[in-house]
């Protein structure tokens, strides 16, 4: 059995305020396995991931294809995780949708005519090469989050984060973007309020609350346990947690 490409004991995260985001968080991460995160909005499913990639600090081990993440690890961590960000925005900087795709590789050293080359193929999988061009802030909800994606590409990861990528999304476009999701090998996290993204993608889930992971299991079993319909749920009572 090959080792887990993502493992987590105990993660801790207090924000500047003292509000706690994450409380003894345990998760492991299997070979081309993608699980939904799935809880209350403020349950600290877009902290673990932050955490994931060392953009916030705190207690507790994480361990990345085999490398425990500290300050020396960051860069080969980044290298083998990638994070989609919740909002397109945050992520499309620049003024062309190639430029864009381009920053990864550029900026690991890749030389100009392979990262063009590494970029067309990206966005050609996500069926935005004729946007190549385009100015990102024109674009549809729907072609950001391609773009986005295309851009998370060319490195090659071994795992990508994805941050609710069907939010702002028609069916439409949230249906297209999930075929696309399913073809890529790479393992995944998703962070969704969508139950059915859920069940499209994922081969399980884990739901937070109040900074922890309460419960793990199949993505049907976790949607029926917790009544997940994708609305934004209460928080759960405590003896919902036991």
């Amino acid at each position: 059995m090959r080792p887990p490409l993502i493992e987590v004991s105990g993660l801790r995260y207090r924000y500047p305020d003292g509000t706690l985001g994450l409380d003894g968080v345990d998760f492991s991460l299997a070979p081309g396995e993608t699980v939904a995160l799935l809880g209350p909005t403020g349950s600290g499913k877009t902290t673990f991931l932050l955490r994931l990639l060392g953009l916030l600090e705190g207690e507790g081990e994480i361990t990345i294809c085999g490398n425990r993440l500290e300050k020396g690890t960051l860069a080969l961590a980044r290298q083998n995780v990638a994070l989609l960000f919740q909002h397109p925005d945050d992520q499309l900087v620049m003024s062309t949708v190639l430029d864009d795709v381009a920053l990864g590789p550029l900026n690991s050293g890749v030389n100009p005519a392979e990262a063009k080359q590494l970029c067309h193929s990206a966005l050609k999988r996500v069926g935005m090469e004729s946007a190549a061009d385009r100015r990102p802030q024109n674009l549809s909800a729907g072609e950001k989050r391609l773009v986005q994606l295309a851009g998370l590409l060319p490195m090659n990861p071994a795992v990508l984060l994805l941050d609710e990528p069907d939010t702002f999304l028609d069916p439409p476009s949230r249906a297209n973007l999930l075929s696309i999701l399913r073809e890529l090998p790479q393992a995944k996290i998703l962070v969704t309020h969508h139950a059915d993204s859920a069940r499209a993608l994922a081969d399980r889930a884990a739901f937070f609350d109040r900074g922890r992971i309460v419960a793990q299991g199949s993505v049907a079993e976790i949607v029926e346990r917790f009544q997940w319909d994708g609305r934004p749920a209460e928080p759960l009572r405590a003896e919902a947690c036991d």
